[in-house]
């Protein structure tokens, strides 16, 4: 009996032993795959907030068909519309590699996989080509730019929904344009402001609550930044766009106006990606922060 036991004992640490040689194994492996080449410098861990600022050009969506919509929403933790990535950018604002994290699902309590459902896993070659093909404007530490290492999400959505279609007029035969931005609020915190551009470049800013800056502001960009954004408007068919994408969750309460001479055309976008709205009009909305930098004033930049 006592040999019996020593002999267990002896098999048990053989293989316990196996086991801490193998974990030391694979931490290694994985130190090596994570670390950069020799010479390179590390990545910087920034803040996923700062993306927004430096991406050019939001990514995606990954747009679904109806019917797999319809499966990932079928799906017990399939509630969450998209994909979390760890990002590393280089110093010139490429992505340099892209690691899928696990899907968190709408599930709390819940076990479930960390993989996406199966309708999301057959599309994650697309989803991965979306997200590589993001640009940055490059991080600055020291005043130089670096490798940073950030997170961000890839949105899932269904199909684009527009209305009847409508000819927008020839930019030369607008008499007089504007273009606004109002951001109306959301459950928490949102910033809640609102930006105009006048045809003639005139930029007024409204801060009502949540801003740096609250009250009115203005200042002044070119005639031809003015009629490029125009042509966005253009270019998105904002005028066939359905005047309210709402009815999925509270996304915040956007709304983008066009008025050209005595004619008004408005899109609300409450739900977003989640009912339709089409990529180029939900970046139209960039598109008019970033033209008249106005985070300077909602954020204090």
């Amino acid at each position: 009996m006592h040999i019996q036991h020593v002999v267990t004992q002896r098999v048990t640490f053989r293989t316990n032993r196996a086991g801490v040689l193998g974990l030391f194994l694979l931490l290694w492996l994985t130190a090596c795959h994570n670390a950069p080449p020799a010479g390179q410098i590390p990545a910087v861990v920034v803040d996923e907030s700062t993306v927004r600022d430096h991406r050019v050009g939001p990514p995606g969506p990954l747009r679904l068909s109806d019917t797999q919509w319809g499966q990932l929403n079928g799906e017990p933790c399939g509630g969450n519309h998209f994909l979390a990535y760890e990002l590393t950018i280089s110093a010139s604002g490429m992505v340099e590699s892209a690691t899928l994290l696990p899907y968190t699902g709408s599930c709390n309590f819940v076990p479930h996989s960390p993989n996406p459902p199966p309708v999301v896993m057959a599309r994650l070659k697309q989803a991965e080509d979306l997200i590589r093909a993001q640009r940055f404007v490059p991080w600055e530490i020291d005043g130089h730019p670096a490798r940073v290492l950030v997170r961000t999400s890839l949105a899932l959505a269904p199909p684009e929904r527009f209305g009847p279609p409508r000819p927008f007029p020839a930019l030369t035969d607008v008499p007089d344009f504007s273009m606004t931005l109002a951001r109306r609020g959301c459950e928490g915190r949102c910033p809640v402001y609102s930006v105009t551009v006048a045809g003639d470049g005139t930029v007024t800013y409204k801060g009502f609550a949540y801003v740096a800056v609250q009250g009115s502001q203005r200042d002044h960009i070119s005639t031809l930044a003015s009629m490029e954004l125009l042509d966005r408007f253009r270019q998105a068919n904002f005028l066939a766009a359905l005047p309210s994408y709402s009815g999925a969750y509270d996304g915040g309460y956007n709304v983008l106006t066009l008025q050209m001479g005595e004619k008004r055309y408005e899109v609300v976008d409450e739900s977003g990606l989640e009912v339709g709205l089409p990529d180029a009009i939900f970046n139209l909305e960039e598109a008019m922060d970033k033209s008249t930098q106005s985070a300077r004033w909602v954020k204090g930049k």
